[in-house]
């Protein structure tokens, strides 16, 4: 609380209790007063009391003086007229109810003398008031006055201790800013570091896997390049072994053929010949009839394991050709899920960074109202803006090995858990 206002409080609140204190001894004085008159009439009836008194005093004397002639003249006068006699009886009862009377104006006078100085008490006590009233009204001032002092040093040395321990408190916040901005600063160049890192291993391994994937591809374009260029040769072959095939077929009909001539003319020799020679024919035909089906025969064998040469050899291109077209889409299958890795990472990064922009501004935003409201109760932390969904690649990948801690309690968290770091800084701070 600042200095000058605490002054301005208490000067309203001594203004307000001297007033107040002021306003009390104004009725106490309009109450001494109105006594005071109220005493006065009383003692003003006193002295008419005490008047008739005096008279009533002196009529007693005048009585008694009367009663005792009364007696006197009684004791001589007994035996004379009974008419004195009855008036001498009435006189001594009016006499004697005059003595009653008189006791009863003693008590009365009593009363009245008590009534009287206790009169003259309060006179005195009433008119000392009166005299010092003004000198009471002024000692109550100076009283209420160092009053006013005195708790007007003691708020402003209680106020004074109070700024003392909030520069205190201030002190060791700023302080503790001071050590949170240093670590905010530090997890920051940390985090950048880490990410950097990050990307040129990220950005190393993608130039190796495309290096690879590059010699992969020029070895499986050349083993292409092969089968194709073997595929020809062997389509060659086939191509000639075919033909070679229906050259065989052609002159194994030309031979049948002219076997078949030859039996015809052997057939015509033997009916136009003898026996002998047509024999002999029959001999060299079915002779050059065997060797033409060797010939034959072996033609089919070469024909047939040509064509089984050729089938396995187009199988077998066809099966290598299938398995690189796999290892290519396997390749590049895993260079796009690299590729989404590294998006993901820049992603988690600038994530990372507006979380650190936004702890930063809510600690500012909570230091400078605790600073001008030091009884606001500190903020909540405000919601963050929803991380960026994550495809996570089949691979496991390389940025798991790195870890950050926490300021607070020195946790270890892996890379791809940031989100449960900032979860846990937050349980920390708070």
């Amino acid at each position: 609380m600042p200095l000058p206002s605490a002054r301005r409080k208490l000067s309203k609140a001594k203004t307000t209790q001297t007033r107040a204190e002021i306003s009390n001894l104004k009725r106490e004085n309009a109450f001494l007063l109105r006594c005071f008159n109220e005493l006065s009439n009383h003692h003003n009836d006193h002295n008419r009391i005490i008047e008739k008194f005096l008279t009533l005093v002196t009529l007693q004397s005048s009585s008694k003086e009367d009663e005792a002639e009364d007696t006197h003249s009684y004791s001589w006068d007994d035996s004379c007229d009974p008419e004195l006699m009855q008036e001498k009886q009435s006189s001594h009862e009016e006499n004697q109810t005059n003595a009653v009377n008189m006791r009863r104006l003693l008590s009365y006078a009593n009363n009245v003398e008590e009534l009287k100085n206790s009169l003259v008490s309060l006179s005195a006590k009433c008119q000392y008031l009166k005299t010092n009233s003004a000198h009471n009204q002024e000692c109550a001032a100076g009283l209420q006055g160092d009053k006013a002092i005195t708790e007007l040093q003691i708020n402003l040395n209680k106020s004074i201790e109070q700024n003392k321990q909030w520069v205190e408190h201030d002190q060791q916040r700023e302080a503790d800013v001071k050590a949170m901005l240093t670590r905010m600063t530090w997890l920051e160049k940390h985090l950048q570091d880490i990410s950097k890192a990050r990307v040129a291993e990220r950005n190393e391994y993608i130039s190796d896997e495309k290096k690879k994937l590059k010699q992969m591809e020029k070895y499986y374009d050349g083993l292409v390049h092969e089968g194709s260029k073997e595929l020809h040769i062997l389509r060659e072959q086939v191509f000639l072994t075919q033909q070679a095939l229906t050259d065989a077929h052609r002159q194994l009909r030309e031979k049948q053929q002219e076997l078949e001539e030859a039996r015809q003319q052997m057939q015509s020799a033997r009916e136009s010949q003898g026996p002998p020679d047509v024999t002999e024919a029959e001999d060299c035909l079915t002779v050059q009839a065997e060797d033409l089906q060797v010939q034959l025969t072996k033609e089919k064998r070469k024909s047939t394991t040509l064509e089984l040469q050729s089938s396995h050899l187009q199988k077998s291109f066809v099966n290598h050709y299938h398995k690189a077209q796999k290892q290519l889409s396997e390749y590049k299958q895993r260079i796009e899920y690299l590729v989404q890795d590294l998006r993901d990472e820049r992603e988690n990064c600038s994530y990372l960074k507006q979380q650190l922009e936004s702890v930063q501004s809510e600690t500012e935003k909570g230091d400078t109202e605790k600073a001008d409201n030091p009884e606001h109760k500190p903020a909540q932390p405000c919601d963050l803006p929803p991380r960026p969904a994550r495809h996570r690649s089949p691979y496991e990948s390389l940025l798991d090995k790195s870890l950050l801690e926490c300021p607070m309690c020195l946790a270890a968290y892996p890379v791809s858990q940031n989100k449960e770091l900032l979860e846990h800084l937050d349980y920390c701070q708070h």
